[in-house]
C-alpha cells in the first residue's frame, strides 16, 4: 500500500482543510513529522488510519474527531488517495457528528458516510456502504486493521511493552497478527467435544443412577437393596411385584364402596328426624317469647294514642325546639365577643366605656391617625438619605487625604528620576559611532560566513544542471526508440480498430482476411504519448537548473565583495554592548520620568476635586438633619406609644370591629328570647290534656317516627298468628324424646368414606407406581446399553483435547495455537537480529526461547537478548532506555517483515515509526537511521514521526506540525534535489 495524497477537513486539532501531498513529500523515501507536542503528530496518522479502516490506531476510539476548533458548518472528513494490489484507488469517509443546521437555529446529526472509487483507468464509484468499502479496501491492502497499524504505523511504546510482557499478553497480539485463530478454533472445538461427550456420559450415568433411585423409591425397596452393578434384574422383580399390589388393591376399593352407600342412608334418616324435632322446639320457644312481648307491645299502642294527640301542634312544637337548640351559641357569641372586645381595649389605652361607645370612639382616633402614615413612611425615607450623606461626607474627607499623599509621593519620584536621567544622557554620548565601527565589522563576518555554503550550492547546481541535461537527452532517446518501433507495428494498431462489414480507413476494403496481428513487446499510442511527455517534462527541467547555476553564481561574487578579511572588531563589540545597555536604561528611565509627570498633573487634580467635593457633601449634611428631626417629633406624637403608626392604626381598627361584633351579638340573644317566650304561651293555649309543655313536646311524634311504631304492632301480630299455624302443622306432631344419635351415624358413614378414599387413593397409587416401575426399567435397560460405548468416545477426545492445550505429559506445556506462534515468533526473532546487530554494533540480538518459566507459566513465546560484548543471554527487562528501543524497534520491523509475508507476501511500499528517538545518543541515532535508510530502498516511503530537533537536521523532507490557538496546520520542508 502506498499512500499519495492525504486532505484533513476538520479533524482533530486541524479545524480547516490541510492537504498531505505524500508523492512530493516522500521522493526521497524518507520523512520527518515533526512538531510540538499535543501539536497533532500522531493525528495525521489517525486520519491515515481512519480514511482505510475506519478506525484509528490505539484504543482511542472514533469519540472526538471532531476538531474543537471548527465553529463553521464545514464537515469533518478524511479523503485518501492511494495504491495497492494494483489498483488505484480513493476513499473519501466522514464519522457520525453534530453540525450547525444549514437553515435556522439549532444542531443537527450526520451519520457516517464513505465512498469509494476507482481512479484507472477511468474514475469509478465502488461503494457507499461502509461494510462493503472496508471488504474491498482490506482485499486491496491483503491487511487487517490491526495488522496494518501493526505492520505499517509502527507504535514503539507497544513494542517495549511487548518485550516485558507475559506469555499471554505476547500470544494475545500474535494471534491477531498473525490470523492463527483456526488453531485457537481447533483447540476450542476439542474442548468443546471434550465437555459435550463428558456431559453425555455424565447424562447417561447419571440417568442410570437416577433411575434405579426412583424405581427403588417407587418400590419402596431400602437404600441398601438398591443395587450398585448392574440393575436390570432387579428392576424387573422390582416390577412384577407392583403389579401384584395392583390387583389386590382393586379389590379392596370394591368391598369398601358398599358399606359407604349403607352407612351413607342410616345418616340420611337420623338427619329428618332430628330436623323436624329441632324445628318444632324452635316453634314453641319462639311463642313463648311472643307473649312475653305482648307488654312491650301494648306501651306501643298508648305512645301512639297520645302522638295523635299532639299532632295539631307539632309544628309549633318543632318550632319551639329549634329556637332552644340555637340559644346556647348565640349566649357563646356573646360571650367571646365581649372577651375580645376587653382584649381590644386592653391594646388601646384611655378607651373605656360599653361595646357601642367604644366603637364611636375608635372611629373618632382614626380619622387623626391615618393621615399620618404617609408621614412616617416619609421620614424613614428620610433617615436612609441622613445616613448616606454622613457615609458620603466620610469617604470624601478618606479620598481626600488620599489624593493628598499620592501627591506629595509623585513630586519626591518626578525630582529623583530628573536627577539620575542626566547622569545617564552624559554617558551615552559616543553611541553612534561605536555603532557604526561594529555593524561594519559584522557585515564582513556575516558575508565571510555564508561564502563556503553558497559556493557549495553552486556546486550543487552546476551539478543539478548536468544531471537534467543528461535526464532529458536520455528521455528523447527513449522517446524517440518507442516512436520508431511504434511505427514499425503501425499495420497491428490498424488492424485492432477494424470491425467485420465496416470499411477499412487505409484501403477502403470491407472485408479484411488477414488483419496484422501485435507482437508480444508491440508499443502503443499511450505508451509513447508517455514517453514524449517524459521527455518534455525533463526538457523543461533544464532551463530552471541553468538559472539556479547563475543565481548562484552572482551570490558568490556579492559575498565575496562583501566580506574583506571577516575579521570582528572584540573591543568595538564590548564597547557597543555596554553603551546599548546604557542606552537601553536611559529610554526606561525617560519614558518613567515622562509618566511620572503626567501622574503628578493628574494628582494635582485629583486633590482639587476630592476638596470641593468634601465641602458639597458637609452643606446636604446640615440641611437635611434639621428637616428630619422636626417631622420626627411629629410621628411620635401619632404613635400614641406604638411601635409605628401604622401599628397604633391597625390596633384601633381592630378596637372598632370588635366592638361592632359585640353589638350584634348582644341584639341577636334579645331577639331570640323574646320570640322563644311568645311561642310557648300560644302553644299551651291551643293543647288538651297534658299536664305540662313539656309533655306535649315528649309526646309529638314524627310521621316517620309514626309509621315505625305502627309497622311494629302489625309484625308482632303477624308473627303471633303464624307461630301458631306452623304448630298445627300434622308433620311436627312428633315427641321431643327420645333424642337422635346424629352424631354417631355420622361419625360412621365418615369412617365408611375415609376407608373408601385411603382405599381408592392406595389403588391410584400402587397403579401409578406399577406404570413408573415398567418405564423405568425401560430407562435403565437402554442406559445400560448406551453406556459403555459413550465411555469410549469421551476417553478419546478428551485425549486429544488435552493433548491440545499443552498437558498429556507435554513437559513444555505448549498449546496448539503457542506452538504455531512460537514458530512465527522464531521468524520474527531472526528478522530483528539483522538489524539490531547493526543497531548496536553487532553486540545484540534477539533470541526466541521455548523454556517454561515457572511452574504456572506455558513455554514457546519467550524472548532474550544474547549479549556479544558478555558471552551470556539477557533478559529484556535489563535493557537500558536507548537499547530497548533499538530492540523494539528491531522486533517491531521484524515483525512488519513476517506479518506482510502472512498477508500474501505483498510488499510493505508505506512504514511510519512513532516516536522513541529521544532515548538514543548520537552514536545510536546514526545507526537507527542507517537501518531506516535501507528501509526506503525500491521506492518505499519510511516515515518518521519525533519531535527530537537532531532529526530536523538529519531529515530534510519534513512535515511540521505547527501549533496555534486557534488549532494546528501542517507546513511542508522539502529535501534539496538529489538528497
Amino acid at each position: 500500500m502506498r499512500p499519495h495524497l492525504l486532505e484533513i477537513s476538520a479533524f482533530g486539532p486541524f479545524p480547516g482543510t490541510v492537504t498531505v501531498d505524500l508523492d512530493d513529500l516522500g521522493s526521497a523515501g524518507l520523512l520527518l513529522l515533526h512538531g510540538a507536542t499535543g501539536a497533532g503528530k500522531t493525528s495525521v496518522l489517525d486520519a491515515l488510519g481512519y480514511a482505510l479502516y475506519g478506525q484509528v490506531p490505539g484504543d482511542r476510539g472514533l469519540r472526538g474527531l471532531r476538531s474543537e476548533h471548527t465553529t463553521g458548518f464545514e464537515e469533518t472528513s478524511v479523503r485518501l488517495t492511494f495504491s495497492a494490489g494494483g489498483r488505484r484507488l480513493r476513499v473519501r469517509r466522514s464519522p457520525e457528528q453534530t453540525v450547525p443546521k444549514q437553515r435556522g437555529s439549532g444542531v443537527t446529526t450526520r451519520k457516517a458516510a464513505v465512498l469509494l472509487e476507482e481512479l484507472a483507468p477511468v474514475p469509478r464509484a465502488l461503494s457507499t456502504r461502509i461494510d462493503e468499502a472496508a471488504e474491498i479496501i482490506e482485499a486491496a491492502v491483503g491487511m487487517t486493521a490491526s495488522q496494518f497499524f501493526q505492520v505499517v504505523v509502527l507504535p514503539q511504546g507497544r513494542f517495549a511493552a511487548f518485550l516485558q510482557a507475559p506469555a499471554a499478553q505476547r500470544q494475545d497480539l500474535l494471534q491477531k497478527l498473525f490470523g492463527t485463530q483456526r488453531f485457537a478454533d481447533v483447540e476450542a472445538a476439542l474442548k468443546r467435544r471434550r465437555d459435550e461427550l463428558r456431559a453425555e456420559l455424565d447424562g447417561l450415568s447419571s440417568d442410570l443412577r437416577a433411575a434405579v433411585a426412583l424405581l427403588g423409591h417407587v418400590s419402596l425397596s431400602l437404600p441398601d437393596t438398591v443395587p450398585d452393578g448392574p440393575a436390570l434384574d432387579w428392576a424387573r422383580a422390582r416390577r412384577v411385584s407392583l403389579a401384584a399390589a395392583a390387583e389386590a388393591a382393586e379389590a379392596l376399593v370394591e368391598r369398601r364402596a358398599v358399606a359407604e352407600g349403607q352407612a351413607r342412608e342410616a345418616v340420611e334418616a337420623a338427619s329428618r328426624l332430628a330436623e323436624l324435632r329441632a324445628r318444632k322446639a324452635a316453634l314453641l320457644a319462639r311463642q313463648e317469647a311472643l307473649v312475653s312481648a305482648s307488654v312491650a307491645a301494648d306501651g306501643l299502642r298508648q305512645r301512639l294514642q297520645a302522638a295523635r294527640a299532639a299532632a295539631p301542634v307539632a309544628l309549633d312544637v318543632a318550632r319551639l325546639l329549634a329556637l332552644r337548640a340555637g340559644r346556647p351559641p348565640l349566649v357563646l357569641a356573646v360571650s367571646s365577643a365581649a372577651s375580645s372586645l376587653a382584649d381590644a381595649v386592653a391594646l388601646c389605652p384611655g378607651l373605656s366605656g360599653p361595646a357601642l361607645a367604644l366603637e364611636r370612639a375608635a372611629l373618632d382616633r382614626l380619622a387623626v391617625t391615618v393621615p399620618m402614615l404617609a408621614v412616617e413612611r416619609d421620614l424613614v425615607a428620610r433617615e436612609v438619605a441622613l445616613a448616606a450623606a454622613s457615609a458620603a461626607v466620610q469617604d470624601a474627607e478618606q479620598r481626600h487625604v488620599a489624593a493628598e499623599a499620592e501627591l506629595v509621593s509623585l513630586r519626591q519620584r518626578v525630582a529623583r528620576l530628573t536627577e539620575s536621567l542626566a547622569v545617564d544622557q552624559v554617558a551615552v554620548v559616543g553611541l553612534p559611532a561605536v555603532q557604526s565601527l561594529v555593524d561594519a565589522a559584522r557585515d564582513r563576518a556575516s558575508a565571510a560566513a555564508q561564502l563556503p555554503a553558497a559556493q557549495a550550492l553552486a556546486v550543487e547546481a552546476d551539478a543539478f544542471l548536468q544531471s537534467a541535461r543528461a535526464a532529458a537527452l536520455d528521455a528523447r532517446e527513449v522517446w524517440l526508440d518507442l516512436r520508431t518501433r511504434r511505427l514499425l507495428g503501425i499495420a497491428a494498431e490498424l488492424a485492432a480498430s477494424l470491425v467485420p462489414g465496416e470499411a477499412c480507413a487505409v484501403c477502403g476494403g470491407l472485408d479484411h482476411p488477414h488483419p496484422a496481428a501485435p507482437s508480444s513487446d508491440a508499443v502503443t499510442e499511450v505508451d509513447e504519448r508517455a514517453a514524449r511527455e517524459l521527455f518534455e517534462a525533463a526538457d523543461l527541467a533544464v532551463e530552471p537548473a541553468r538559472e539556479a547555476v547563475a543565481l548562484a553564481a552572482s551570490v558568490v561574487t556579492e559575498l565575496r565583495a562583501r566580506a574583506g578579511d571577516g575579521v570582528l572588531d572584540q573591543v568595538a563589540e564590548a564597547e557597543l554592548a555596554r553603551l546599548e545597555v546604557l542606552s537601553a536604561g536611559l529610554a526606561l528611565r525617560t519614558a518613567d520620568l515622562e509618566q511620572a509627570n503626567a501622574d503628578l498633573d493628574r494628582a494635582s487634580v485629583r486633590v482639587d476635586e476630592t476638596e470641593a467635593a468634601l465641602t458639597l457633601s458637609r452643606t446636604g449634611l446640615a440641611g437635611l438633619a434639621g428637616a428630619t428631626d422636626e417631622q420626627r417629633a411629629q410621628v411620635v406624637a401619632a404613635r400614641d406609644g406604638a411601635a409605628s403608626v401604622a401599628e397604633r392604626e391597625g390596633l384601633l381598627r381592630l378596637l372598632v370591629e370588635a366592638a361592632g361584633v359585640a353589638v350584634a351579638a348582644e341584639a341577636a340573644l334579645a331577639e331570640a328570647d323574646a320570640r322563644q317566650a311568645e311561642l310557648e304561651t300560644e302553644l299551651m293555649a291551643s293543647v288538651v290534656g297534658f299536664d305540662s309543655l313539656d309533655a306535649v313536646v315528649e309526646a309529638v311524634l314524627s310521621p316517620e317516627e309514626t309509621d315505625a311504631v305502627e309497622a311494629t304492632l302489625r309484625e308482632h301480630d303477624d308473627e303471633v298468628a303464624a307461630v301458631r299455624s306452623q304448630l298445627d302443622d300434622p308433620e311436627l306432631a312428633v315427641d321431643l324424646e327420645p333424642a337422635v344419635d346424629l352424631d354417631a351415624a355420622r361419625s360412621a358413614a365418615a369412617q365408611a368414606r375415609e376407608a373408601l378414599s385411603a382405599s381408592i387413593d392406595e389403588r391410584a397409587s400402587v397403579a401409578a407406581r406399577a406404570t413408573q416401575a415398567a418405564e423405568l426399567t425401560a430407562r435403565i435397560e437402554r442406559a445400560e446399553v448406551a453406556l459403555a460405548p459413550a465411555r469410549g468416545r469421551f476417553d478419546e477426545v478428551a485425549g486429544l483435547a488435552e493433548l491440545a492445550a499443552g498437558g498429556a505429559g507435554n513437559r513444555l506445556r505448549m498449546s496448539l495455537t503457542s506452538f504455531v506462534l512460537a514458530a512465527r515468533l522464531e521468524q520474527v526473532a531472526a528478522r530483528a537480529s539483522v538489524r539490531l546487530a547493526h543497531m548496536t554494533s553487532g553486540r545484540f540480538t534477539l533470541l526466541h526461547s521455548d523454556e517454561v518459566a515457572d511452574a504456572r507459566s506455558r513455554s514457546g513465546l519467550g524472548l532474550a537478548v544474547q549479549d556479544v560484548w558478555t558471552g551470556t543471554q539477557r533478559p529484556t527487562s535489563s535493557l537500558s532506555g536507548g537499547e530497548s528501543f533499538m530492540t523494539a524497534l528491531s522486533l517491531a520491523l521484524g515483525l512488519a517483515d513476517v506479518v506482510a509475508e502472512e498477508a500474501g507476501g505483498r510488499r510493505i511500499d508505506t512504514l511510519f515509526v512513532d516516536e522513541g528517538f529521544g532515548t538514543l545518543d548520537e552514536k545510536a541515532l546514526d545507526r537507527v537511521m542507517e537501518v531506516l535508510d535501507t528501509l526506503r530502498d525500491g521506492g518505499r516511503l519510511v516515515g518518521v514521526v519525533s519531535h527530537v530537533e537532531e532529526l530536523q537536521r538529519r531529515v530534510p523532507a519534513r512535515l511540521e506540525v505547527v501549533r496555534t490557538e486557534t488549532g494546528s496546520y501542517l507546513r511542508p520542508h522539502h529535501a534539496p534535489v538529489g538528497y
